[in-house]
């Protein structure tokens, strides 16, 4: 009578890990076989969330600047190795508001300038990536989108250095001053959108 329990004890055990298994088999199935997921990192085209990643750690880049005294009061032309890209264009404008905010005085050309500062860009630019996890639904040409993630991180880096005016004999060599920000929306299944940011338009005001 014993051994007939215990026969029949063993078989529920075994006909319910039999059962798990089969449904962990076939759910891995589904996310390994019928899931598709993708993945890009790109140069897109300057949405606003981009020029706001841009031009946040162009801003950044361009306060860890300090004006040094002998600028103070000067005409200065500010030139840039690079002005044809979006960010550069950034740096070039942001740069000169900085000085203009210390006391110097802007010019647009060498012959008006008593110093030349030239921002010497090493690197400068956005990555965007991209990323879905989708599983297709039988009978139904909208699958599931499980996961979805788009980020963009922004970076720049210049070193500013001052010219006597004519550009041909170097006064000083300034420290390196570096930006990041970046910008990152996920969405997982039913849930809502979640944003991670630390770009200027995305922060909240302090309650008063």
């Amino acid at each position: 009578m014993g051994s007939k329990h215990q026969d029949a004890t063993l078989d529920r055990r075994s006909s319910g890990a039999a059962g798990l298994t089969a449904a962990c088999v076939g759910l891995s199935a589904l996310l390994l076989c019928g899931g598709c997921s993708s993945y890009s990192i790109q140069q897109s085209g300057r949405r606003h969330t981009d020029q706001s990643v841009v031009a946040t750690c162009v801003h950044r880049a361009v306060q860890r600047y300090k004006v040094p005294d002998l600028l103070v009061g000067k005409n200065v032309l500010v030139r840039i190795t690079s002005p044809s890209s979006m960010e550069e264009k950034f740096l070039s404008q942001d740069f000169a508001n900085h000085l203009a905010d210390h006391g110097v005085r802007i010019v647009s050309s060498s012959d008006a300038a008593d110093y030349e500062v030239l921002l010497m860009t090493d690197a400068s630019g956005l990555d965007v990536s991209n990323y879905e996890l989708v599983i297709p639904v039988i009978f139904s040409p909208t699958p599931i989108n499980l996961y979805s993630e788009a980020a963009q991180k922004g970076f720049t880096r210049f070193v500013p250095i001052i010219y006597k005016k004519g550009g041909t004999e170097i006064v000083q060599r300034q420290p390196v001053c570096e930006g990041r920000a970046y910008h990152k929306r996920l969405r997982i299944l039913i849930f809502g959108p979640m944003t991670w940011t630390d770009i200027h338009e995305e922060k909240k005001p302090k309650k008063k």
